[in-house]
């Protein structure tokens, strides 16, 4: 358990160290030995808990955003899902630093469809069980894929590129878009 306490605390400490270089240079730009200066560790103690820099950014996103997430209801909760991942990129700048490097967005794409992907699926499965039909498997998949997919670039383009986008109406608009376009699959049922 201590040990335990110990790698969480050392991963905390390089992540946090992540963060703060994002601050002052790209994220392309930032070597793990500028980590492990930073936080008075050896290489080895970075490459015992983590791969790269890429592996510790996604510890670090898997801690922050898919945990909380992965909290809310579907039902209730898809905008505040979209919401938490906008609202908490936006609080973090270095976020965007992140999403602007093309190994580091495909990480946080893979993620964000990974936790958005079983809220949508709960989606169609709770309208599934209202409307008392059903969709054909691959065909649900398939919807649960696209629609989780362009949610995930909205959101990521939002984020890279703010002053082209009003986040509150990105959010209804995605809204809109699953309420019309359910309502429309389960018409065709």
């Amino acid at each position: 358990m201590k040990h335990e306490l110990n790698s969480q605390n050392t991963k905390q400490m390089l992540c946090d160290a992540l963060i703060e270089l994002s601050a002052q240079k790209a994220f392309s730009k930032i070597t793990v030995s500028e980590i492990v200066n930073l936080c008075n560790v050896n290489r080895k103690t970075f490459y015992y808990h983590f791969e790269d820099v890429y592996d510790l950014l996604e510890w670090h996103l898997n801690n922050e955003i898919k945990k909380a997430i992965s909290t809310f209801d579907p039902v209730y909760d898809l905008n505040a899902s979209i919401s938490f991942a906008v609202d908490y990129m936006n609080q973090h700048p270095c976020l965007k630093k992140f999403v602007q490097d093309p190994l580091a967005r495909e990480k946080i794409t893979k993620l964000l469809n990974e936790v958005l992907s079983p809220k949508v699926l709960e989606l169609f499965q709770q309208r599934e069980e209202t409307l008392g039909k059903s969709i054909e498997p691959d065909f649900k998949d398939f919807l649960v894929k696209y629609m989780t997919h362009i949610t995930v670039l909205s959101v990521l383009d939002a984020i890279e590129n703010p002053d082209n986008y009003d986040i509150e109406k990105m959010k209804r608009y995605i809204s809109i878009i699953f309420d019309t376009s359910m309502h429309g699959i389960f018409q065709q049922m």
